[in-house]
């Protein structure tokens, strides 16, 4: 099976979608924050790049289960944008 993608779909910490992400670096804007001790005391402060959406919220824009992996939710949302956009 072949499956063929024409579009644009884009989740970073800079936000959801290409046009998000564009405003963004244009902006000079970045999505680097330092880690959160609640996370992990060892790597406190070291630089990471976080999208500040919750994965509730990220279910709901995404149409899909809260219970997904937050890596499967940004998934889908960038081909659900990549889609749209062929």
């Amino acid at each position: 099976m072949n499956i063929y993608v024409a579009g644009t779909g884009l989740v970073s910490s800079l936000g959801i979608g290409v046009s998000q992400n564009y405003d963004a670096l244009v902006s000079q804007r970045h999505g680097i924050c330092s880690f959160s001790q609640e996370l992990d005391p060892l790597l406190e402060g070291f630089p990471v790049g976080r999208l500040r959406i919750n994965n509730f919220d990220l279910a709901e824009i995404a149409s899909a289960s809260p219970r997904f992996p937050r890596t499967a939710l940004m998934s889908l949302l960038s081909a659900k944008e990549a889609i749209e956009d062929v």
